[in-house]
């Protein structure tokens, strides 16, 4: 019984607490003006005085739309200050309407756990801007506007045609300079194709027979020289990667091939001889280096291969060749 009494008594007083405290809770709103006209805006001021301990939830707006014919542009944040012992929290929303009209804007509600607070109702009116027929000037549709010439702009696209224009050129020369190169090397091309292999590589070997750097101390230089021609001639007149080819490789692909049998000692003396001079840094004698260069004579001119449209007598020039060669030698 007396628990009871005592539960009682505990709700009560919680209450009486509860009013209390509420009235000591103020809630107001206010607006900035009571007229304005279609377009304008004004300020709607919130605010609540509280204690400190108190927990009022300021009003939702669900939309932007405050009532029917006018609308919420913004809400600013909560504002708190220091009022003696108590609290005034306030904020500031911005109205617009687009509707001429007389407007009555409803309670606005804040809630605690306990309680609820409205504010006195607000009024705006909304009026529309009049025009005056009577006295306004009616004129004439304005002619287009013509500005006048932009120098600056005229400078500016003549200044990006003269490098464009420019650009155009130098990709223009080297076109043309590419062009060029590409026709040499065709006409180069044409004309090495023009000549059969025997005659490049006798015409080679005789600039390597009058230059004789061999007596100068290049004898590497020399060997290079001899051996570099013969893998030219191989790589045309047989059809072998001799460029690519070690000497035994060369040797052991055209010992199989019976238009090279008879001059296979013949190569192995030149690059053996050329093998030591490269390899092994020794020096050859005054024969070794004359009988290289004559049997790369031999080797050329006993290989030779004459298409059936080529004239013959080319065979009696490059037979010359190898006579002259030995009769140096001798």
């Amino acid at each position: 019984m007396n628990s009871i009494k005592r539960s009682i008594f505990l709700f009560i007083c919680t209450l009486l607490a509860g009013s209390a405290m509420g009235d000591a809770i103020g809630v107001t709103a206010s607006i900035s003006t009571s007229e304005m006209k279609i377009g304008e805006q004004c300020k709607i001021q919130l605010e609540i005085t509280q204690p400190q301990s108190a927990n009022v939830l300021f009003p939702i707006f669900a939309n932007d739309t405050l009532i029917p014919g006018i609308e919420i542009l913004n809400i600013s944040k909560l504002d708190t200050t220091s009022v003696g012992g108590d609290i005034k929290v306030s904020q500031e929303i911005i109205i617009t309407s687009f509707d001429s009209g007389k407007y009555v804007i409803p309670e606005f509600v804040f809630e605690s756990k306990v309680k609820k607070y409205e504010t006195e109702k607000l009024f705006l009116t909304v009026t529309t801007i009049e025009a005056d027929f009577v006295h306004a000037q009616i004129t004439d549709i304005q002619d287009n506007y013509k500005p006048g010439f932009n120098w600056k702009r005229f400078f500016l696209y003549l200044s990006i045609l003269c490098i464009l224009g420019g650009l155009g050129y130098i990709v223009y020369l080297v076109y043309q300079y590419f062009k060029r190169i590409n026709e040499l090397e065709s006409e180069n091309v044409v004309e090495e194709e023009t000549r059969l292999p025997h005659e490049i590589a006798l015409e080679e070997l005789n600039v390597i027979k009058e230059e004789k750097v061999w007596k100068i101390g290049k004898t590497k230089q020399y060997y290079t020289s001899i051996t570099d021609t013969l893998r030219e001639y191989f790589v045309k007149r047989f059809k072998i990667s001799a460029m690519e080819m070690t000497s035994s490789e060369i040797i052991e692909s055209l010992q199989r091939n019976n238009d090279a049998a008879p001059v296979i000692d013949n190569m192995k003396q030149i690059f053996s001889t050329s093998d030591m001079v490269k390899f092994a840094k020794q020096e050859p004698t005054l024969e070794e280096n004359e009988l290289s260069i004559l049997n790369a004579y031999r080797i050329i001119n006993e290989t030779i291969y004459i298409p059936p449209t080529t004239e013959p007598e080319d065979v009696e020039i490059t037979n010359d060749a190898t006579k002259e060669a030995e009769h140096e030698t001798e």
